[in-house]
């Protein structure tokens, strides 16, 4: 019987081998599914904040313009988010409400905090009409066509 414990040793030392390669490699950066998902929430929150930055800019440099869906143009090889809108009100005092929105995946509104250093400015949408401040959690009413669960920045501009 002697004889049948080194087979057994030696297959549990590759198995022990195997089973710590596994965990190194899933160690590196953007392995594995929550690599994958984060490297996901990662790329979804930066593509709204740079939808978000030109719609601003956009929404700045036609002064008074009011539409449901502002044309934006994007920088040089960045893609417009999937489902994102540039949308402007009017607000009181001649100011302009400019909400720039699209869905995102989740995680995304808390990778967003960290790269935009805690702006106040971005919402979620949590119900038809309403907007939770990521940062303060607050609740403020926000047009009825915002879809449910989009990220949003919200910023009043004049003219």
């Amino acid at each position: 019987m002697a004889f049948f414990a080194l087979p057994v040793m030696v297959v549990l030392f590759f198995i022990g081998v195997a089973a710590q390669m596994n965990q190194l490699a899933l160690a590196v950066a953007g392995a594995g599914k929550p690599g994958q998902m984060e490297n996901f929430e990662i790329v979804s929150a930066q593509r709204v904040e740079a939808f978000a930055a030109a719609c601003l800019d956009t929404a700045i440099a036609s002064p008074g313009a009011i539409s449901a869906s502002l044309t934006v143009a994007m920088p040089t090889g960045a893609t417009t988010p999937v489902g994102a809108v540039c949308m402007t009100t009017p607000a009181a005092g001649g100011a302009r409400n400019v909400y720039a929105y699209a869905p995102v995946v989740g995680g995304a509104a808390g990778q967003m905090m960290t790269d935009t250093q805690r702006s106040a400015a971005w919402y979620r949408v949590q119900s038809q009409g309403q907007a939770v401040n990521v940062q303060f959690g607050d609740v403020s009413a926000v047009p009825a066509s915002l879809p449910v669960g989009a990220l949003l920045e919200w910023v009043q501009v004049t003219p």
